[in-house]
């Protein structure tokens, strides 16, 4: 499947310390293992810091080119048109209202409401409709015994795994006289493991590209609809970025078959797409920028140190912290998050305690109007890397 979302976690409540104030890298504060410390390099940083970073910073990495095939495709009148189609609730209470028992009921219904509405507004329609009615056929994907899943017999269900999304998609756009295909390739979604993938030759997702103003566009209705849980159960909750997204930010987690349907103007290899690192939604909705390195799913410890930095511009209102997880268990005093005010970026340390592939789990919250990060504003996973400590 390759179902993935920004999970909400717990809120954390956090100190802020100074560096220099003697509180070693990651120890525990307020029983959490992570460390927010703020940099001003008038008084505070060793030479060694400031060298480090900035050699870092100068660092020439892997460089992929994800500018898009059509820039004007994605103009402001046009995100602004889908933003206020995601942001009509008129539209959701009469899609949630409606009760059909066929397809053709269906399609009757979305024919009335997008009557001379926008070619966006149709699309949004039967997006909104089926990422918010489909369940994940969870039993189907595990046991690979796939129930029907074309378009009759995912709404007959109300269950499907991508590929009856794809079909279903489809089949509603057809009738509405929407032009779209199903496009099929890999993903990085739940199973996704890279030492694996690197391996893997068959595809293993489908969504949908649309044709808006004779220009297309991206469709991940099953994304969408929810993910799956660390318990194997599918979690519904429906999420409006996978509606029209823009290339440059599915190709870290979508990488179609067919060139022609990355929308890319220089289309990337599967070596290239294996490079990206694991992103999540809120990593691209909160203007998250990774510095260094760049475009790698995977680190190791630095030259001569025991511990490796990741370096992250984020917006002014949004604050950073994370985790270094072993077997899916938090490395205690595995992490310490610092900000750098001369450069306005976030540091983030890692040392591993012992050998082996560690994952490194970044992310990201919204400040409060009051200026403090860690109120009650939501915290999101924004970004997944691999570290490895041989």
């Amino acid at each position: 499947m390759g179902c993935r979302k920004s999970k909400i976690l717990p809120v954390i409540d956090l100190q802020s310390t100074r560096l220099g104030s003697n509180v070693p890298l990651g120890q525990q504060v307020d029983n959490h293992f992570i460390n927010i410390v703020s940099i001003d390099y008038d008084s505070s940083p060793t030479i060694d810091d400031i060298a480090t970073i900035t050699a870092l910073l100068d660092t020439k990495t892997n460089q992929i080119d994800l500018r898009l095939l059509d820039e004007s495709a994605y103009s402001q009148t046009f995100r602004q048109q889908r933003q206020n189609v995601i942001d009509n609730q008129m539209y959701r209470e009469i899609i949630d209202s409606w009760r059909p028992t066929s397809i053709q009921q269906l399609v009757d219904n979305m024919k009335d409401l997008s009557k001379n509405k926008t070619t966006i507004e149709k699309a949004w329609v039967i997006f909104y409709w089926i990422a918010c009615n489909i369940e994940y056929d969870v039993i189907s994907y595990f046991s690979k015994n796939y129930a029907d899943q074309s378009a009759e017999g995912v709404f007959r269900t109300r269950k499907g795994v991508c590929a009856g999304y794809g079909n279903l998609y489809k089949k509603l756009a057809d009738n509405i006289g929407l032009p779209c295909e199903t496009c099929g390739g890999y993903s990085k979604g739940y199973s996704f493991e890279l030492k694996q993938a690197k391996d893997k030759k068959e595809t293993d997702h489908a969504w949908n590209v649309i044709e808006i103003n004779n220009r297309s566009y991206l469709i991940e209705s099953t994304w969408a609809a929810g993910s799956l849980d660390t318990s194997k159960h599918f979690e519904k909750e429906f999420n409006s970025y996978f509606f029209l997204s823009r290339p440059d930010e599915m190709i870290y987690h979508h990488l179609p078959e067919e060139d022609k349907f990355q929308l890319l103007s220089h289309p990337i290899s599967h070596e290239q797409f294996l490079m990206l690192p694991k992103t999540y939604p809120a990593y691209f909705e909160h203007q998250i920028e990774v510095l260094y390195p760049k475009f790698t799913p995977t680190v190791t410890l630095l030259n001569g140190k025991s511990f490796t930095i990741i370096m992250i511009k984020t917006p002014a209102d949004v604050g950073i912290i994370a985790d270094l997880k072993l077997n899916d268990t938090v490395v205690k005093g595995g992490e310490r998050v610092q900000f750098d005010k001369s450069r306005r970026i976030y540091c983030c340390y890692f040392a591993p305690q012992s050998v082996g592939f560690h994952k490194i789990m970044i992310y990201a919250k919204r400040k409060s109007t009051d200026g403090n990060i860690y109120s009650s504003a939501r915290l999101v996973k924004i970004l997944r890397i691999i570290m490895k400590s041989f």
